[in-house]
């Protein structure tokens, strides 16, 4: 379940500060996955930003980071 992607750091979370509290508006869990031809993809999803806090590009910017996760490790394929 997703607890294991907890434990092994594939859940990225957006934190934004209300009335001087951090509250989670978003997350993005994801996971690396080898294909038949030794290729790797990064699949992800459960993907959600708080309703209070869409529109304002925050979902953007978890989808990015999962980008530039699987850039850097030279992925061929981002599966939604």
């Amino acid at each position: 379940g997703l607890e294991g992607c907890y434990e092994e750091g594939r859940v990225l979370k957006a934190v934004q500060f209300v009335d001087g509290s951090p509250k989670i508006v978003g997350c993005i869990v994801w996971e690396m996955i080898d294909n038949e031809d030794a290729t790797k993809s990064i699949y992800f999803g459960p993907f959600s930003v708080h309703p209070d806090f869409q529109g304002h590009g925050i979902g953007a910017k978890l989808m990015s980071e999962v980008d530039r996760i699987g850039t850097l490790s030279f992925i061929y394929y981002i599966i939604y």
